[in-house]
């Protein structure tokens, strides 16, 4: 076994098979810290929240939580809060001196990108953080490969950030703090509330400084920022002034009388959160910003003429409530999103946008001023479009045929075109509460790619809105359909040419039957379909299907219960179904076995419980049922196994129900058989922890 921090070591070796350690959890976390601080796996009587702040403070660091556990142990209580607040403020000497073991071998271009990460960075995507980075002299992807292989990043799987962990931030702000312990005007990156506030308020910034990511929501007192505090700093690239998100609504303490007359024509990010003047400064140049994000700001207009901003990639306006236009874009050439949401007073988008051949992502949520886009776009890179909350748009986007999100609901659309066909990637298109929406094109049908279709909410849609065309086959299944909260008495037959893998048609109060569906369905979802009565016999083959008919209370329940199959059904019901050929009150029942019945490898049955509901639960269920099998024998010989069903619904059962599905208990897992153990009866327990079970019943199956 080789342990090693570096990961490109274990590659140059031609080692593959690499288990890469994730860090403790808190719990765990807090009991390597007391093993080194008390000897034993709990703190000591009066010492747990001491114990528990400072395991947090150690950031569920394995070294951090030794080392500092070994520095208070043996130690009084009042040693240990005389401690922490040197502990909050800096790191342990030796874990330090470990930590920058790391660090100091590194090449001096890989230490300036840790640099960075650690003071500015931390958390940011991957892409966006190449894009800020981009003009320096090195090569930022090979940076943080190195960086990722000696363990002092990591990038997460999923939303791809670049993540750093608290101590190796904290040892990286201290190297910056003390390029100049004396005057922080004089240092790389700032990041210090109090010490920023000095260095404006006293006019020290000097071109040392290229970095500030400034906490405002930390300021004390009203600070009045002076309008030329960052003209001695010219060589600030990377400007974040920002609030906590946990303090975002206190009121904003930085004002600003006279504006601000001076930033840095270098600037590659400026990020600031509740910017309170109406428009940007007269001679701001954007000419080398990267990102531009002025969320919750002032700003009416952003500036007056066309500006050079070919270097620009992301800018976001969001909940910038003033806002009346935004600038010519015609120059931003290579951005790749746009973000506008909640800008109420947006009325429109300037024809400018059509030059944007790049842009990935519009998000215009919420605009209710908006009511037309620009005419002849064919944004070819677009993949992303909300209209979310535009309730002035009336017509279906025609903007690129490459997006593969479309999210549109609560607008007044009021047809899917035929056209749709034509955007041939789409995956999602989202619709919900779109009540003006009368009419859906069957050529809808004719994506191959589609995932996820919601028209719920859409209370103008009737069962001729999607219009029937015999000729549609459809080879790939759609995968996720919601119709729920709709007004109409049947569905369209051709939404079987659709093929959706989950269905759900909840709360669709005047449905009255279901056509015969395809075997691709895996889920229908139909509670309170309170006017449903029939379903064709056969409707449902597929044993991974799962079916809702929760408070369905004038559904025809024998032919679901003769011949349908599925992994669990639940309908209303006040009896078990007299062919559960053993049937008990209460949750559990006991049963005579033949000994051929243990001879196979599993013992497995139908199951049916009876439910009552209980008003004090809440609506939201995601729950277990416990079955528990226990094989009794003459000799007080007992065998015991355990099967669980995750159920999952939305709604608050109305009446008695039952569930119905089938469970499998193992019988011979070391290859001997039970029969042996002459075993003579089973018992079979059920359990809920959300409703109460008034009677249950099984059938063996062979």
């Amino acid at each position: 076994i080789v342990i090693t921090k570096d990961l490109h070591l274990l590659r140059s070796h031609g080692i593959d098979r690499v288990y890469e350690v994730s860090f403790p959890s808190e719990d765990q976390a807090l009991e390597m810290f007391c093993q080194s601080a008390f000897r034993r796996k709990t703190p000591n009587d009066g010492f747990l929240e001491l114990a528990v702040e400072v395991s947090k403070l150690a950031g569920n660091l394995p070294l951090g939580l030794k080392l500092l556990g070994s520095s208070l142990q043996g130690r009084n209580k009042e040693d240990w809060i005389d401690m922490l607040p040197e502990l909050r403020t800096g790191l342990n000497g030796d874990i330090e001196k470990t930590l920058r073991f790391s660090y100091d071998r590194l090449k001096e271009t890989h230490k300036k990108i840790f640099l960075h990460i650690a003071c500015l960075f931390n958390g940011t995507k991957v892409d966006n953080l190449k894009w800020l980075l981009a003009d320096g002299d090195f090569d930022v992807n090979i940076a943080l490969r190195v960086l990722v292989d000696k363990s002092l990043i990591s990038i997460t799987r999923l939303w791809k950030t670049v993540e750093m962990h608290s101590l190796l931030q904290e040892m990286g702000r201290g190297i910056v703090s003390a390029q100049s312990s004396d005057e922080p005007g004089e240092r790389q990156f700032l990041v210090d509330s109090k010490k920023i506030c000095d260095v404006l308020e006293d006019d020290t910034g000097t071109k040392a400084v290229l970095g500030i990511s400034w906490d405002i929501s930390e300021i004390d007192e009203l600070f009045t920022l002076d309008e030329a505090a960052f003209k001695g700093m010219r060589s600030l690239r990377y400007l974040n002034i920002y609030k906590n998100p946990l303090k975002y609504n206190e009121e904003n303490k930085l004002y600003l009388p006279q504006g601000i007359k001076y930033l840095s024509r270098r600037l590659r990010l400026l990020h600031w959160d509740a910017y309170p003047m109406k428009c940007m400064p007269s001679n701001f140049s954007p000419a080398n910003l990267v990102e531009l994000d002025m969320i919750d700001s002032e700003l009416e207009k952003m500036w007056e003429q066309t500006q050079p901003l070919v270097h620009l990639k992301s800018m976001s306006l969001w909940r910038s409530k003033k806002l009346k236009e935004i600038p010519d874009l015609s120059k931003a050439t290579n951005l790749e999103e746009l973000y506008l949401a909640d800008c109420e007073s947006l009325e429109t988008l300037p024809s400018s946008i059509r030059n944007l051949k790049k842009l990935k992502t519009l998000d215009m949520e919420e605009c209710r001023k908006l009511e037309v886009l620009p005419t002849n776009m064919d944004l070819e890179s677009l993949s992303k479009l909300t209209l979310y909350g535009c309730s002035r748009i009336t017509s279906f986007p025609d903007i690129s045929n490459n997006i593969s999100v479309l999210s549109l609901e609560n607008t007044s659309i009021e047809e899917v075109p035929w056209w749709i066909e034509n955007i041939s990637g789409l995956t999602r298109l989202l619709m919900s509460g779109c009540s003006k929406l009368r009419r859906i094109s069957p050529n809808i049908s004719n994506l191959k790619h589609l995932e996820e279709v919601d028209f719920s909410f859409c209370l103008a849609l009737t069962e001729d809105s999607w219009h029937n065309d015999p000729q549609v086959v459809v080879d790939t299944p759609l995968g996720d359909l919601d119709l729920s909260h709709n007004t109409f008495t049947r569905l369209p037959h051709s939404l079987v040419s659709v093929k959706p893998e989950e269905l759900n048609i909840s709360n669709c109060r005047n449905l009255e039957s279901l056509p015969d569906l395809q075997t691709s369905l895996k889920i229908l979802r139909a509670q309170n379909c309170e006017s449903l009565e029939s379903i064709p016999p056969h409707s449902f083959r597929n044993p991974e299907t799962i079916l809702h008919f929760i408070n369905c209370f004038k559904l025809d329940q024998e032919p679901l219960l003769r011949s349908s199959v599925y992994k669990y059904m639940i309908l209303p019901g006040g009896e078990v179904p007299e062919y559960f050929t053993h049937r008990a009150s209460g949750s559990y029942l006991v049963i005579p076995l033949l000994e051929s019945s243990l001879c196979g490898s599993f013992l497995r049955f139908k199951a049916c419980v009876m439910v009552d509901t209980d008003a004090t639960k809440p609506t939201w269920f995601n729950s277990i049922i416990r079955v528990c099998c226990l094989l009794k024998g003459k000799q007080e010989n007992h065998f015991h196994s355990v099967d669980l069903h995750i159920l999952i619904f939305v709604t608050r059962l109305l009446d008695r129900h039952l569930v119905l599905f089938e469970s499998c208990f193992p019988l011979n897992k070391d290859s001997d058989s039970l029969a042996a153990f002459k075993y003579d009866a089973v018992e079979i327990k059920f359990g809920w922890d959300i409703c109460e079970i008034k009677a249950c019943g099984i059938q063996f199956l062979l």
